[in-house]
């Protein structure tokens, strides 16, 4: 297998272990909308609520854990819906920090990106990025994303409020 080839895989209940290190960083999840966790219980009991969440509507794909090709788990990556639901479709991703800066996210964009371009319904992905996280931002940008607005206090967590950038990438089929 190439070095740095990503392998995305649908999670399950089995990938606790995998996420404890990447729900637990408090700098990993700290411009998302994850909330932390601090032990095995909680991390549990989040691994439910999402594997239900997206078990209970198929317009939302994955998540998909990333895998490099030692069988490390890199991140998680998914697609979710605006609720209420209006062909909207918002891409999301998580990366552990050991991973940062060395293309992962890029290349785990681009494959879910041409793997719902050939196998699924959704015409277009939005995403947003809190304007202090540049990697976030040209992530998205280096993608194909168009910034589209900017959202004033968009982000609100935590005692942390940040204008977000929303972006938009219309997925031509092939």
């Amino acid at each position: 297998m190439p070095m740095n080839t990503i392998t995305l895989t649908q999670l399950k209940a089995s990938d606790s272990i995998d996420l404890l290190p990447l729900w637990g960083d408090a700098e990993t999840v700290k411009y998302t909308y994850w909330g932390q966790v601090h032990d095995r219980a909680e991390c549990d009991a989040l691994l439910e609520r999402v594997l239900a969440r997206y078990a209970a509507d198929s317009r939302r794909h994955g998540p998909y854990v990333i895998r490099n090709e030692q069988g490390q788990c890199v991140g998680l990556v998914g697609v979710n819906i605006i609720e209420p639901f209006q062909g909207e479709h918002e891409v999301w991703y998580l990366f552990h920090r050991q991973f940062w800066g060395q293309g992962w996210a890029s290349r785990t964009l681009a494959a879910l990106i041409e793997q719902l371009r050939a196998t699924s319904a959704v015409a277009a992905l939005s995403a947003t990025a809190v304007t202090d996280n540049i990697a976030s931002w040209k992530l998205l940008e280096k993608n194909g994303f168009q910034r589209r607005a900017v959202i004033p206090a968009g982000f609100d967590r935590n005692g942390l409020t940040l204008d977000l950038f929303e972006y938009v990438l219309v997925l031509d089929k092939q």
